[in-house]
């Protein structure tokens, strides 16, 4: 080959490498992500939920006629 061509062929590979590493490093950045958000979505599904008052009782209309249910 003549230099064009080997120059042509070096760039070719220092490219390929460049997009290999890029993409690499987006995999990473994305499996990274996932990993975290599902850490977040256990850790609330495990996180306890406030107490809740008690139920209070059926209020009473004011109205005497009035039938319950």
């Amino acid at each position: 080959m003549n230099a064009t061509g080997d120059a042509l062929t070096d760039l070719e590979h220092r490219l390929t490498e460049a997009l290999s590493d890029a993409l690499s490093k987006a995999e990473c950045a994305r499996l990274e992500f996932a990993a975290r958000l599902a850490f977040a979505l256990e850790a609330e599904e495990r996180m306890v939920p406030p107490s809740q008052p008690p139920a209070s009782p059926p209020r009473r209309s004011w109205w005497p006629f009035r039938r319950e249910g």
